[in-house]
């Protein structure tokens, strides 16, 4: 089971403001990786949060190639790869840099 490839396109349809606080009120908390393909670290990373992905289910988790973004890197100020970003209702409000494990990563994903 792979992650599901993001476009930047598609990030950006997610992170558009609400019309109204309502309209957002029920989307789910994603999770988004940047990485690029040639990072050891980054694979690493992508085997650990589709771990984490089987082992719940419910969890919303995506990838995206950082080399094919041209804005939302600076716009949520991507400082290098591999980063897990949290989006609660289209904003980021967490970033993870390290991944020391899947039991680490997964408590972080569940108590942030």
């Amino acid at each position: 089971m792979g992650l599901p490839d993001w476009s930047e396109k598609e990030l950006k349809a997610l992170s558009l403001p609400p019309v109204t606080p309502a309209d957002r009120a029920d989307e789910p908390t994603r999770y988004v990786l940047f990485h690029t393909p040639l990072c050891g670290t980054c694979q690493a990373g992508r085997r650990m949060l589709e771990v984490v992905a089987s082992m719940d289910p419910g969890l919303t988790i995506g990838q995206t190639n950082i080399n094919l973004c041209r804005e939302l890197p600076y716009d949520w100020q991507i400082e290098s790869v591999p980063c897990l970003v949290k989006l609660e209702r289209g904003v980021p409000t967490g970033k993870r840099y390290r991944m020391e494990g899947v039991a680490e990563l997964y408590a972080w994903m569940r108590t942030t």
